[in-house]
C-alpha cells in the first residue's frame, strides 16, 4: 500500500505494476478504497501526479459512492445519524462561549453562543456532529474489535490481526459495521 501526501490528506492506494498495461487506469474499490495499474515504464513521480490530477474525480465518485457517510447534516434538518437510526436534533442560543453537542435521552442538544450569525452556527454544528461522532467511533468501534482511523477513501483495512475501520461508518447500524469487519478479516474486494 502506497501513500500520496495532498497537503495534510494522505491518500492510500494500492499500486499494481505490469508490461502489459498500457496505460494508468483507477479502480475504486467499494470497501478498499483506490487501485491503481500502472505500466512498468511509468515512474512514481507520473504515478502520483496522475492521481493529484484525479482527486476531485476519486472524492466524488468515493462519497457518490458512500452518500450515507457523507450527507452534511445541518442544523436545520433536525437529525443526525447514529447506529444507523435518525436522531432528532434541538437547537438553541445561550451565553456560553462556545458550541457544543450532546447526547441526552434519544436526541441532540446543540447549543450555539447567542452572537453567532447563521453561517457562524452552521459551521459550529458541523464540527461539533464530526467531533461528537468521531469520538463515539473510538468508543463503539473497539467493542466490536475494531480501530476507529481516519477518513481516507477506504472502509477500513486489515493490518496483521488488527482492523481499522472509517470513523464515518459510526452511522451505519451494528449489523453493516459487523458485515465489513468480516469483509475486511476476510480480504473481500467488493
Amino acid at each position: 500500500m502506497a501513500n500520496l501526501q495532498i497537503g495534510l490528506e494522505e491518500i492510500p492506494y494500492q499500486l499494481t505494476r505490469s508490461e502489459d498495461y498500457p496505460f494508468l487506469k483507477i479502480y475504486l474499490d467499494d470497501l478498499n478504497g483506490i487501485y491503481v495499474s500502472a505500466p512498468v515504464r511509468k515512474t512514481q513521480q507520473e504515478i502520483e501526479g496522475f492521481l493529484m490530477k484525479k482527486k476531485q474525480w476519486i472524492d466524488q465518485k468515493w462519497k457518490k459512492l458512500h452518500n450515507d457517510l457523507y450527507k452534511q447534516t445541518s442544523p436545520e434538518e433536525k437529525t443526525i445519524m447514529y447506529l444507523g437510526r435518525n436522531y432528532k436534533v434541538i437547537s438553541y442560543a445561550t451565553e456560553e462561549p462556545a458550541a457544543s453537542l450532546l447526547f441526552n435521552k434519544g436526541k441532540f442538544i446543540f447549543t450555539y453562543p447567542s452572537h453567532y450569525s447563521t453561517k457562524d452556527q452552521e459551521t459550529a454544528f458541523l464540527q461539533q456532529e464530526e467531533n461528537w461522532l468521531k469520538n463515539r467511533a473510538e468508543q463503539k468501534l473497539k467493542e466490536l474489535t475494531a480501530i476507529s482511523c481516519e477518513d481516507n477513501y477506504r472502509l477500513g483495512y486489515k493490518d496483521k490481526a488488527a482492523i481499522y475501520l472509517n470513523w464515518r461508518l459510526i452511522k451505519r447500524n451494528k449489523n453493516q459495521i459487523q458485515t465489513i469487519i468480516d469483509d475486511l478479516r476476510n480480504e473481500k474486494m467488493y
